[in-house]
Formats: structure tokens, sequence, C-alpha cells
């Protein structure tokens, strides 16, 4: 396959392109900063360009006449532990979106994380939910707006969004058996759930 990684040079993404080259797929590395990508990923096939990831144009540019067959997005605000209000993550897949279209390419994957909406089936206390999402608040409110954009105006995207632990680690890729499930969150034991970025990626 032939894949678009936004976000390749962060910490998620890095692992991703990794493992899509281990796997022998093409990678197109759409980064903002070009030199972050130096030593991170050891492939003399992997190309990496430079985009505006909150420019239609930028993108589409890149993804035009490529013959891809997925985006994936690892974006992420160079800001992440801030609290304050922001819009990057919907602002840059709106531009995201508008350029896939531009460029023919039908499918996406996207990354967000869990309790961006209410979901009391979750078994959590309401205090937990309330102490966690009240810590992410701002990057909560962004993810649920970008997932809303996906889920209701997205209907000619074959679209997946990952919804990981909010609590993810550097830790290693093991070899334990990941399961996916179309849901809000799964279920899950003890008061911090996380997961690696490199089992995120795999």
């Amino acid at each position: 396959m032939f894949l678009a990684v936004l976000g390749a040079s962060g910490q998620t993404g890095v692992h991703l392109v990794q493992r899509a080259l281990d796997k022998k797929h093409r990678v197109l590395a759409l980064v903002r900063d070009t030199d972050k990508m130096n030593g991170l990923v050891r492939d003399d096939s992997l190309e990496v360009v430079q985009v505006d990831v909150m420019s239609e144009d930028s993108i589409a540019a890149q993804l035009e006449g490529r013959e891809l067959d997925v985006v994936i997005s690892c974006l992420g605000r160079t800001d992440r532990k801030s609290r304050e209000p922001s819009t990057f993550h919907s602002d840059s897949m709106r531009e995201v979106v508008g350029a896939m279209r531009r460029a023919k390419v039908k499918r996406l994957v996207c990354v967000s994380c869990w309790w961006t909406v209410s979901w009391p089936q979750d078994g959590r206390p309401w205090w937990y939910r309330w102490f966690v999402q009240s810590g992410w608040s701002a990057t909560h409110e962004d993810l649920a707006e970008m997932e809303e954009f996906i889920t209701m105006s997205c209907t000619d995207i074959n679209y997946t969004i990952v919804k990981p632990p909010i609590f993810l680690t550097d830790g290693p890729m093991d070899t334990r058996e990941l399961k996916a499930a179309q849901l809000e969150q799964v279920p899950f034991s003890g008061f911090r759930p996380s997961l690696s970025r490199a089992n995120l990626a795999r």
C-alpha cells in the first residue's frame, strides 16, 4: 500500500512510519518541519515533504497525482499540554479532507482519544470522568468537533477514528494480542488506562 502520514515526526507518527516501512509499504511523510525527521527513521525509501497542515492547497499539492491508498493523521498540537482552547484538530482535519477529495483519496485513518464525549457505559464513576475530561477539556472539545465533522460531513470518505486511552506511554511494542472494538472506549481495570505509542502504531 501507499500511505501518506501526517504528523510523521511526532511521537506516534514515527512508530507508525517505521512499522509501515518494515512491512514494505510505501510511505509519504507529511510534516511541518522536515528537519525533525532527520535520524528518526532509517529507510532510504521514505519520502519526506513539508506541508502546512492548515492549508488544503499545501496538502493537496503533495497528495495529487500519487495514487495514494490511505491518508493517516497522527497530528497533534505542538503545545499539547496547554489547557488553552484550540481548534487545531478540527480545523486541520477540514483541510486534510478537502485535500483528499481533490486527490481522490477515499481512505482516512486518524487518531483521537477516549472521553471526547460523555459515555456513562464505561462504568467509571461520574467524578472520574469529570477528573479526566476537566484536565484535557480544551483538547477533548476540539477532538470531539473533529470527530463530529468526520462522522457527519465525510460520508464520501471511508474513515476510521482510532481512540486510544489518553495516557500514552513511550514503552516498547509487545507481543500481546491487540483487539479493536467499535466503542467510545473499551473496558479497563485500574485508575490509569494506558497504551504505548508503539502499540498504538501497531
